[in-house]
């Protein structure tokens, strides 16, 4: 079996592990040698969390990128090491598009599946891509399964969402959604309150996407709304999806100096002064697929943009009517004690109209870590808060609403990446 040795580290930066054995099996017999010696399974290192980090040898399934696209039934058949930029190149071609992904193109099928990611999904047809999977073929105890909402349901909810330790993803069946062009009006609205954002709200089913971004200068609820919408459209402007050498010695330099200052209360809420203003000064322009889902992409290690230290982010799902309050009461928790998210969004979870939404923060890792998660931790359990776990902040506290969503922590049903850092901090000692 092909292996080299590399660095491995996941997007967040928070571990690295030196000269790691990476192999890479072709076929599946190859993929259950692995797991009986209990390597580590990874996509393409772009998740948040701890559950690829472990020991020393790992393995991919880089080499199962088979793509199958279905133009007339819209249904795309693809291998779990396929990057999403790669089905994207095939899709427009066709004008169709996977709704819902997210805020990087070079992720994994099947590392997208196993984090279970959230789009920018504005309707009720769902914002997980949960919703826009039709089955999967999965490696389980070293038997292979075909699942989905309706056949081998427990497995298929365990595995969707389930990080890589209840079955390693072999292939996946996704539902594609025609467009007129591979353009995007987006429009942006700016919400001042707690009741203005809820209003906006309401409206945002006209649209195909959307997010929030919140302004956490601020002390009341204040941001602004990104939305989208496809449409027929030949010529763009901001079609370029890297940026120009002049960009990117201008970013070069702002490295530099946010490296320097960003550590500073003050430059936090400048930062958030800057970002609104720039926004709101073209709320209304026509852009490209690429820069609406993908604006991270066009600098060169985003993670390094804030900090060369690493990122952490913590994200929680909560109904729509507790956002004032929770969103309060986790800033100003963070400020007391002298700490700062760098970017707070929200995300839209429509289906069944349960009016639902997710509220991510996101901190530099840096000497303030232990205290950030240990605040983080208190407030979970005060608040019972259902933390998406791909994105927990490295938390240690599992409450009933963790595990109540997320079926992968019945230990019974783990039967892979047993030496992760994840398994051993929240699982292990899960009874």
């Amino acid at each position: 079996m092909h292996y080299i040795y590399k660095d491995i580290s996941n997007f967040s930066s928070f571990k690295t592990i030196k000269k790691a054995k990476v192999f890479f099996p072709k076929d599946v017999l190859e993929i259950i040698e692995c797991t009986k010696k209990k390597y580590n399974l990874f996509g393409n290192l772009k998740s948040y969390g701890d559950s690829v980090l472990g020991k020393k040898k790992f393995f991919s399934l880089i080499k199962f990128k088979s793509i199958d696209i279905d133009e007339k039934k819209k249904v795309a058949d693809v291998g779990s090491g396929l990057l999403l930029n790669e089905l994207l190149v095939e899709t427009l071609k066709k004008k169709l598009i996977l709704p819902c992904m997210p805020g990087t193109k070079y992720v994994t099928i099947g590392g997208m599946i196993a984090s279970d990611i959230e789009g920018k999904i504005a309707n009720t047809k769902g914002n997980n891509i949960k919703d826009y999977i039709i089955e999967i073929k999965i490696l389980y105890k070293n038997r292979i399964f075909i699942c989905s909402s309706k056949k081998n349901v427990y497995l298929f909810n365990s595995v969707v969402g389930g990080l890589g330790f209840t079955g390693i993803i072999l292939s996946a069946k996704l539902k594609l959604c025609k467009i007129q062009s591979q353009y995007i009006s987006q429009k942006v609205i700016k919400f001042e309150n707690f009741e203005s954002f809820k209003k906006i709200s309401k409206t945002i089913f006209k649209y195909n996407y959307a997010t929030a971004w919140v302004d956490f200068s601020k002390k009341k609820l204040n941001g602004l709304y990104f939305t989208g919408k496809h449409k027929r459209l030949t010529k763009v402007k901001g079609l370029i999806e890297k940026i120009n050498t002049t960009e990117y010695f201008i970013y070069k330099l702002f490295l530099l100096f946010i490296n320097f200052f960003l550590r500073k209360k003050v430059f936090i809420f400048f930062f958030n002064k800057l970002f609104k203003i720039k926004n709101l000064f073209i709320e209304n322009k026509n852009i490209s697929i690429y820069n609406f889902f993908f604006p991270q992409d066009k600098i060169i290690n985003f993670r390094d943009f804030f900090s060369k230290s690493g990122l952490l982010v913590f994200q929680f799902q909560l109904k729509i009517n507790d956002l004032d309050f929770l969103y309060n009461k986790i800033r100003n928790e963070l400020l007391k004690n002298d700490l700062f998210s760098y970017f707070v969004i929200i995300k839209f979870f429509n289906k069944k109209k349960e009016n639902k939404i997710s509220l991510s923060f996101s901190f530099i890792l840096d000497k303030n870590f232990k205290r950030i998660k240990k605040i983080l931790n208190i407030l979970t359990k005060k608040f019972n808060l259902n933390i998406k776990l791909s994105k927990d902040c490295y938390l240690e506290t599992l409450n009933t609403e963790i595990i109540r969503n997320n079926n992968f922590l019945k230990k019974k049903y783990i039967f892979n990446n047993l030496n992760s850092l994840m398994f051993k901090r929240l699982i292990k000692n899960h009874e």
